[in-house]
């Protein structure tokens, strides 16, 4: 980032410390995909770290807390931090839309999706 200041590129960061899965000589799991999401949330010249990363760094550097974010494609929020000055737009997160946070997600969930149809087919038979 300090060999592009100044230029017409910005780049965006994300940093997530995990153990990801080897497959041949790519990375590959749900950790590769959360640091490529957090990366996602980022505007050009800003560098956002998960909470993993942030409590590795033990205040060795300065860090700004963020808040508490949705990603993309996960259940659970996650804190983010950034790291380096720098004032930016709110993160680009599920956040930042007028859609409702999910009570839960159904996604694996067939058994569940199947005895809901099942229960809602029989109210509609019963006349209620």
């Amino acid at each position: 980032m300090r060999g592009l200041q100044g230029g017409p590129i910005k780049i965006r960061v994300g940093i997530h410390t995990a153990e990801p899965g080897l497959d041949g000589p790519n990375y590959v799991g749900m950790d590769i995909h959360r640091a490529a999401r957090i990366m996602a949330t980022a505007h050009g010249g800003q560098v956002v770290l998960s909470a993993e990363t942030a409590v590795l760094l033990d205040g060795q550097v300065d860090l700004a807390a963020l808040g508490s974010f949705r990603l993309k494609d996960f259940d659970e929020p996650v804190v983010l931090y950034q790291w380096g000055e720098g004032s930016f737009p709110p993160l680009k997160t599920l956040a930042n839309t007028n859609l409702p946070s999910p009570g839960s997600s159904f996604v694996g969930r067939e058994s569940e999706l199947a005895e809901a149809d099942r229960l809602l087919s029989s109210y509609g038979r019963r006349g209620c």
